[in-house]
């Protein structure tokens, strides 16, 4: 627990990798740790909506990811949304949007959906380089500090 792994198929955003000695676990979802075990209101564990497809976890609401799921869909890449609107667990999460893999490790994250979805998709499925997946644009909704 608590390793990051870098890989062709993470897209790194430009925060530091924590120190990890091995004997403290420290949540986070940095582009390759595993995503943060955190229980949802109604008693499920975030870890067991991380199975079988991409999922994309929403703080800033369902149509947020809209742009996402469809560029995965153009993609033949199965991806669920799975918005939770605690503020709690966005504090773990620590941004309003976050690419889990079917593994459960994050595959990126970020404040706003990328210019370039596609190249998102293409990057997390191994089909581009991630560098193409750096830019932003604004998502709509309210934000979290």
């Amino acid at each position: 627990m608590g390793y990051v792994y870098a890989s062709p198929v993470i897209v790194r955003d430009d925060s530091p990798v924590p120190d990890n000695d091995g004997s403290t676990y420290i949540p986070t979802t940095l582009p390759g740790a595993r995503a943060p075990h955190v229980r949802l209101p109604d008693g499920r564990s975030m870890l067991d909506a991380y199975r079988d497809t991409f999922t994309i976890v929403s703080f800033v609401g369902k149509d947020a990811a809209t742009e996402l799921v469809d560029a995965a869909a153009a993609a033949n890449t199965p991806i669920r949304v799975l918005a939770v609107d605690d503020a709690t667990v966005r504090a773990v999460y620590e941004a309003d949007l976050v690419l889990v893999r079917p593994d459960g490790h994050v595959a990126w994250r970020g404040n706003s959906i990328p210019e370039d979805v596609s190249a998102l998709i293409g990057a997390v499925t191994g089909r581009v380089d991630t560098s193409a997946c750096l830019a932003t644009t604004s998502v709509r909704g309210p934000q979290f500090s």
